[in-house]
């Protein structure tokens, strides 16, 4: 189930990110808001489209870092037309399991139907985020709005995904300080370690104020995010490493 605004979507990305859950949710929501977002300018793709990725019927994937090129007309008489699409990308998050792709096209956003692509699974390390790459070939294609909106909204939520995931992080590493015994007493008494679990409190405190910085923005200034969703979604990435490290260590 998709939810309507961008906040209560982060409540949700979060709580998956604090268990890695091995879903296309994100991906999903961010096609339902940036399809939601353009409706008024591209009205039919969001009528196909909107009502499946609501239901979980339709499952989207973001084509954001592709080689490719558009062909055909995007506008008629102030309508949305319809548009081809060739080209390849490669690392597709979620694209094995999409039936919607939402490909960048220069500064457009268009909307290609997963079986109108020829979409290969490949194998991956991180089994919690699924890749393919795509090929089109003249898929028939539906603008969708500018991509910038799909783009921003993707930094925001991994930034949500990642801080939650860092604060579970330090949960695990706490519950450990606390009960791995050394010379007779928790190893969490030791100052250095002590040093160290405080810093990664204040790291992950300042990754969730980011986040929900971030997310605050989308929902009430979005014009802001071209600035905001970048820096956040930096920032709560490397966060997210820094802890997994730490309670690695």
């Amino acid at each position: 189930m998709l939810f309507r605004s961008p906040g209560e979507v982060a409540v949700a990305v979060e709580e998956f990110g604090r268990v890695l859950l091995p879903s296309p949710y994100l991906s999903s929501a961010v096609a339902a808001l940036a399809l939601a977002g353009a409706a008024a300018e591209c009205p039919d793709v969001a009528q196909r489209y909107l009502p499946g990725l609501a239901d979980g019927s339709v499952t989207g994937a973001l084509v954001l870092d592709a080689d490719v090129t558009a062909a055909g007309a995007k506008r008629s008489g102030g309508t949305a037309g319809s548009a081809t699409v060739t080209g390849a990308a490669r690392n597709v998050v979620d694209g094995a399991a999409a039936s919607l792709l939402l490909v960048r096209a220069g500064d457009d956003l268009l909307a290609v139907r997963a079986a109108d692509a020829a979409v290969e699974p490949l194998g991956t390390l991180d089994q919690t985020r699924r890749q393919a790459a795509v090929r089109f070939d003249g898929a028939p294609a539906l603008p969708a709005g500018p991509a910038a909106r799909a783009v921003a909204m993707h930094r925001v939520l991994l930034a949500a995904e990642c801080a939650a995931a860092a604060e579970h992080c330090l949960g695990v590493t706490a519950a450990y300080l606390m009960t791995r015994r050394q010379f007779g007493r928790p190893i969490g008494s030791f100052q250095a370690l002590k040093h160290r679990a405080a810093d990664l409190k204040v790291a992950v405190a300042s990754a969730g104020a980011t986040a929900r910085a971030a997310v605050w923005t989308a929902a009430s200034d979005p014009a802001a995010l071209a600035a905001l969703a970048p820096l956040a979604a930096l920032h709560c990435a490397r966060t997210f490493v820094q802890v997994a490290g730490e309670m690695i260590q």
